[in-house]
């Protein structure tokens, strides 16, 4: 609704009127004049101008969310790594020791 009518640059149907089929018909009768609603098509539009923004900024948030998430989730996991790392120094410190000692006696 905000810019110029693109249907004035390029076409959204071609009919090949050599080929025509009974769907192709009753798909064309949406566009009789008799059955065009002016006022749905352009509550229509409307309404899809709107969704189609709360989308995007929908996508946009939950993007945002994930990657909050996700780097989250990483240092987490870092964390926990060190952890593991710190704890299988100390393991592999103490069997170190008991081998030494071992080998003494």
């Amino acid at each position: 609704m905000d810019k110029g009518n693109s249907l004035d640059n390029e076409p959204f149907i071609i009919i090949n009127l050599e080929k025509l089929t009974s769907e192709d018909f009753e798909y064309l009768e949406k566009f009789s004049r008799n059955s065009l609603n002016i006022e749905e098509a352009r509550s229509f539009t409307l309404e899809k101008k709107y969704t189609d923004k709360f989308l995007v900024y929908l996508k946009k948030r939950l993007r945002i969310q994930a990657m909050i998430f996700l780097n989250f989730l990483k240092l987490k996991l870092t964390l926990i790594q060190k952890i593991k790392m710190k704890y299988l120094r100390i393991l592999l410190k103490t069997l170190l020791v008991c081998l030494i000692k071992k080998s003494y006696y």
